[in-house]
């Protein structure tokens, strides 16, 4: 594998441009793969539980206690929970692809991702479960949690190790850089709630005009879209920016590991 000489520190634009780089040069392709793994799911799920909630308004018992209702919630969750891995997959593998200099090739991608599901959603079951107890403990903790483990699923996708040898590789990949991971996430939050905000406001505000649900559904679907599409790539490009500080490894030298 070819490598470079190790940089000093994270640096937050480089990872910033790396990643708004893959994601606007592939906009179709991501933003496509997108909604069709997050953005549809999404909407099917917001508008399905407001129409439930709508119709029992006047009996809520009668919500909290159906067998259907519980069993759709469910499935739904089954549902997201493995087109999320997928999509994972797909993005993180086409964004280290493009950040080397290759092509996208997204069919491959899926073929790829598919090969890895699995692991995907065993990491990222055991991620929610990690981070979430780390939250109940203060809050402090599950922050920690978040910055050490962050880099978790571009290590499994990249580098093919198992689901807790990637929690390993994220925690040492993330060590002595968190402060500036932090900042990062900071950042990332500011900027999907601003996306959110001002997709709240269009979405919201027809909802109010014309009084139907598939308003909100719809924001939601591009909220969940956007945010995906995001996620992915700049996890993938923080990745490769903590490859190239701990190891000197260079984009293109990762995405040779591809077949």
């Amino acid at each position: 594998m070819a490598t470079a000489a190790p940089q000093t520190g994270i640096d937050i634009g480089r990872v910033i441009s790396r990643g708004f780089d893959a994601l606007l040069k592939n906009a179709v392709p991501f933003f496509g793969v997108a909604l069709v793994l997050a953005g549809l799911p999404a909407l099917l799920l917001q508008w399905w539980i407001m129409s439930s909630v709508n119709a029992m308004a006047a009996d809520p018992a009668a919500l909290a206690t159906s067998g259907s209702f519980w069993f759709n919630m469910a499935l739904s969750i089954v549902v997201s929970i493995v087109t999320s891995a997928l999509l994972q997959g797909i993005l993180v593998r086409s964004t280290i692809l493009h950040l080397g200099g290759r092509p996208v090739d997204i069919g491959h991608s899926v073929s790829v991702a598919l090969g890895l599901i699995l692991p995907i959603i065993g990491l990222s079951i055991l991620l929610a479960i990690i981070i979430g107890i780390g939250f109940l403990l203060l809050i402090v903790p599950g922050v920690i949690l978040a910055l050490m483990l962050c880099v978790s699923v571009p290590a499994l996708v990249e580098e093919r190790q198992g689901v807790f040898a990637s929690l390993s590789r994220s925690n040492n990949l993330t060590q002595g850089s968190k402060l500036m991971i932090f900042v990062l996430m900071i950042i990332y939050v500011v900027f999907l709630w601003i996306i959110g905000l001002i997709i709240g406001l269009i979405f919201g505000g027809g909802a109010m005009v014309t009084g139907s649900l598939l308003f909100p559904s719809i924001g939601q679907a591009i909220s969940s879209t956007i945010s995906s599409v995001v996620a992915a790539t700049m996890v993938s490009s923080l990745y490769v920016e903590l490859r190239g500080i701990k190891e000197g490894a260079t984009p293109d030298s990762m995405a040779q590991v591809f077949v």
